[in-house]
């Protein structure tokens, strides 16, 4: 048996050779993982993407609405909303209060709609407020109404409805700055609408803006 095991060992590193293959290929087909190795290295070519870029400032009103229209968009497989409504409060009351926030990141379609690649909690939290419902769902007959939490008293358990109309008006004038990005070539058909969302445009692009991400919420 131990002779057997040698013969197999020289066999693979005289194909190896044929082939060019380093030590860690070499140990992958001496393990048995042959049809996985050729498997790996039939795989398409890496393609040359072009991205364009470029910053706009948008208002929290407008942001709202386009939301509503859908003229921005959740894509089906980003995460679930995951804020409290004390967290989504606080970050309403940033904005009244005339604090920065940070921006958020938008992949533009041919279609013309924005899709969402971070800040997904930031602007549904925006959406939910305007709407006068916390994270409404289609199956829940009763619905909570959003009224901020845990922010300053003069703030405290109102609705939108409820704001004074000078903070209304200053929320609704709030700019959040937007980075949008887009993808020149190669062309691709229903970018986001993808079986493994790990190949789509919005993966590749939270790849490239993953740093800064790691620092919003």
């Amino acid at each position: 048996m131990y002779g057997g095991v040698v013969v197999a060992s020289v066999l693979t590193e005289k194909v190896c050779a044929m082939l060019e293959l380093d030590k860690t290929q070499a140990d992958d087909i001496e393990n048995g993982e042959v049809e996985e190795f050729f498997e790996e290295e039939q795989e398409v070519p890496p393609v040359q993407y072009d991205i364009s870029s470029y910053g706009a400032d948008y208002d929290v009103e407008g942001l709202v609405k386009r939301l509503n229209r859908k003229d921005i968009l959740i894509p089906p497989f980003q995460r679930n909303y995951v804020w409290s409504i004390n967290d989504a409060s606080r970050f309403v009351e940033s904005l009244l209060l005339g604090l920065p926030v940070p921006a958020v990141f938008l992949a533009k379609e041919e279609s013309q709609k924005l899709l969402v690649i971070d800040g997904q909690q930031r602007l549904r939290s925006l959406q939910f407020f305007y709407n006068g419902f916390f994270n409404p769902r289609e199956d829940e007959k009763r619905q909570q109404v959003f009224r901020l939490a845990k922010v300053q008293k003069r703030f405290e358990g109102k609705t939108y409805q409820d704001l004074d109309e000078q903070d209304r008006i200053k929320l609704n004038d709030s700019l959040i700055h937007a980075i949008i990005v887009k993808q020149e070539s190669p062309e691709e058909d229903n970018s986001y609408v993808n079986k493994k969302p790990q190949d789509s445009k919005i993966h590749r692009y939270r790849r490239c803006f993953q740093p800064n991400m790691e620092r919003r919420a």
